[in-house]
């Protein structure tokens, strides 16, 4: 049984998609019995109500439009508002603005519904094609997805599989919490959509609008289809200016209007994440709430460090319009940590909802879709990886348990997983492999990191600069960040921001000497395939992995190393290695002949661990001012402490992948950038919460360890 309600975001298993009924093309809910949209002519609808009744054609061609945009959305159905909305911003937004557009939904239409939903939208026809091919199945959470902009403005689209009220709440930095940072994100348009309030009234709720007003700012306008008396009243009592205007058709009235009051309580969830605890954010006002900066400022960054972490971080702001300079010490970017040429998606997962199976799922779904631009590039496709699928064998009796708890969870998306039978193992791997049951990953297979990172920094906001940083100089003056090189020279030029994304030498600053980074060797093998035998079809991971033949050879592993750092082969570890494939199933040895360990080729590097083996990302805090701050938990681990966390001015870190790199990365990359942007999260923020730097100084502080 699930664990939590299916509406949950916080759920480990799939959500009930829209039971319809349909009346040519168009779908009707069973569920509450009620359309998607007017039967008559719903794109018309559409556009009078939430293109027209928001005002976004006038303020897209305004001489000071916004360079970013973000659209509010509660019900995301078949997508066609979103769809309209894109369209317009394609065709009268600046060719470097960003639209940001999210949108909670509780029932998401199953694929094949969408599809049948938009196959008569042939005026959509690109943008239809591109969400269909991108979009999620029904798993509880935060879905992001990136229309290629090509020579077109950038859009990203984030779905909220959960009920609407809770993802508005999950994008409210908690008020009293050590872990704000920055003031909240802002919308600046909302789509009040979903079924009439007489049918759907759990959602018409005073919480919604009270969160859509801590999500507002003094331009904000709305725009709904219904003229509901108790959605007026509920607007206005939030602090929305509210007047009626004409309906679409035959319906008589709709209300349109803007976001006025302030109060010093918007802008913030009044829940704590667990593990936070109270302290006023002391960098801003919560009740100073502008109207957003209209034109978007040259911004440049620098990230240290050119592996998986820095690389999918360079991209991902350059997509924001930042310049980027990336600082690798190395000669070549992906030569350390990311030096392997395979790097398998292993996902790792569980039937329980803890953070960390959570965020598995959250990174295999999201780089499912991320890789695919480079797992479908054509004739350069073998160079960048193979989307080939992954199998998880299980390694006893009680695991294999777990795989179907979990493929019982996920019973709805096939195409993120599903349990298959010895028959289905051995089709699929091409091999007579003896495991009775797997754990079938369609989506995901292996990249090549090298071949990835140097793809990644072609953008032309992105240059490479060869030297190592040694330290970090905060210049209060100009509101800089200066970078000094280990022969101490400054660099030419400052920065607005800095992002640390040097794997172990993360650590290695004053600003983060803190962090409790761990390396761990591991080591892969690589041998020749041998003749005349099956060639294996996807990656097979248990006790070890193996990924397909590339290039006549398998590669495999990988050893975890703790006691050791040399980066020097060893053939015990080779050894190691090949046992562990022999453990998984015998005939994944097979394929690879008489091949001795002491043949075998390969390559060893440090990993860059955490205690709690997730990933670093966001802002870097002040050491000492946390000790300082909340010294008081030593002693009371439950207390209340009305103190702001305190942090670094704009520098941030993303380190700490492990050997999960190839999954971590992506996702964190993108919300790293909209933390940095103050745009809508890739994640929930209790997820934030648990890759927050600063969870380790409170926790050291709670456990009495600082």
């Amino acid at each position: 049984m699930p664990e939590t309600p299916d509406h949950d975001y916080r759920s480990l298993c799939d959500l009930e998609t829209a039971h319809l009924r349909w009346q040519g093309n168009g779908p009707v809910s069973l569920q509450f019995d009620d359309i998607y949209y007017s039967g008559a002519d719903g794109v018309n609808e559409s556009e009078h109500v939430f293109i027209g009744g928001n005002r976004l054609r006038e303020r897209w061609q305004a001489p000071d439009r916004a360079a970013v945009f973000t659209i509010g959305e509660t019900g995301f159905g078949t997508g066609l508002n979103f769809l309209l909305a894109a369209r317009l911003w394609r065709e009268i937004a600046p060719k470097h603005a960003h639209l940001h557009y999210v949108s909670a939904e509780k029932h998401p239409l199953a694929l094949a519904d969408l599809t049948r939903a938009l196959s008569s939208r042939k005026e959509f026809a690109d943008l239809a094609a591109q969400l269909l091919a991108r979009y999620p199945e029904p798993v509880p959470g935060f879905h992001r997805i990136t229309f290629a902009p090509g020579d077109s403005p950038a859009i990203n689209l984030t779905l909220i599989f959960s009920d609407a009220i809770a993802s508005l709440e999950q994008l409210l930095p908690v008020r009293q919490s050590p872990y704000t940072a920055h003031a909240p994100c802002h919308v600046d348009a909302w789509f009040l959509d979903g079924f009439a309030p007489a049918k759907n009234d759990s959602m018409w709720q005073s919480m919604l609008f009270e969160h859509m007003a801590s999500l507002s700012h003094a331009a904000t306008t709305f725009a709904t289809f219904t003229a509901a008396g108790h959605v007026r009243r509920s607007l206005e009592a939030a602090g929305f200016a509210v007047r009626k205007t004409a309906g679409f058709g035959q319906k008589r009235d709709m209300l349109i209007g803007e976001f006025r009051a302030v109060s010093p309580r918007q802008g913030y969830s009044e829940k704590a994440d667990t593990g936070s605890k109270p302290g006023t954010p002391a960098a801003f006002s919560p009740s100073a709430r502008p109207t957003p900066s209209r034109k978007a400022a040259t911004r440049k960054a620098a990230i240290i460090g050119g592996g998986l972490a820095g690389c999918t971080t360079a991209r991902a702001l350059a997509q924001r319009n930042w310049h980027v300079t990336l600082f690798e010490k190395l000669p070549n970017i992906a030569d350390a940590g990311s030096g392997n040429t395979m790097a398998v998606t292993y996902p790792k997962l569980s039937h329980r909802p803890s953070a960390a199976s959570r965020f598995n799922l959250a990174g295999i779904t999201y780089a499912a879709n991320y890789y695919a631009e480079w797992w479908h590039a054509g004739s350069a496709r073998a160079s960048y990886g193979e989307r080939c699928g992954v199998l998880v064998l299980p390694k006893n009796e009680q695991e294999r348990a777990t795989q179907t708890s979990i493929a019982n969870n996920f019973r709805r998306s096939p195409r993120l997983l599903r349990q298959v039978d010895q028959a289905e193992v051995r089709r699929l791997s091409g091999l007579p492999l003896a495991a009775p049951t797997g754990l079938y990953y369609p989506s995901l297979g292996w990249i090549n990191p090298q071949a990835l990172c140097r793809s990644l920094c072609k953008a032309k906001q992105i240059r490479i600069i060869h030297t190592a940083i040694d330290s970090l100089l905060w210049d209060e003056t100009g509101g800089q960040w200066q970078l000094i090189d280990c022969e101490g020279t400054t660099a030419n030029e400052t920065f607005d921001a800095v992002v640390i994304a040097s794997s172990n030498d993360s650590a290695s600053f004053t600003q983060t000497a803190h962090l409790p980074l761990k390396a761990l060797r591991g080591q892969v093998s690589t041998v020749d395939a041998a003749a005349l035998t099956p060639h294996l079809k996807t990656v097979v991971c248990g006790e070890g992995y193996i990924g397909p033949r590339h290039e006549g050879s398998y590669t495999f592993g990988a050893s975890y190393n703790f006691d050791c750092e040399t980066l020097a082969l060893r053939e015990q570890d080779h050894h190691s290695n090949i046992d562990k494939l022999q453990r998984t199933d015998p005939a994944l040895t097979d394929i690879l002949g008489q091949t001795q360990a002491n043949q075998a080729k390969g390559r060893a590097g440090l990993r860059c661990v955490t205690p709690d083996y997730l990933p670093i990302v966001g802002p870097a805090p002040v050491y000492r001012d946390f000790i300082e701050n909340y010294a008081i938990l030593r002693r009371n681990a439950r207390a209340e402490v009305a103190v702001a966390g305190s942090y670094w001015p704009n520098l941030y870190l993303h380190c700490g992948l492990g050997s999960r790199g190839a999954i971590y990365a992506p996702i964190g990359a993108q919300l790293l950038a909209d933390i940095m942007c103050r745009s809508i999260p890739t994640l929930p923020r209790d997820l934030q919460h648990a890759l927050h730097p600063a969870r380790f100084i409170i926790r050291g502080l709670k456990q009495n360890k600082l």
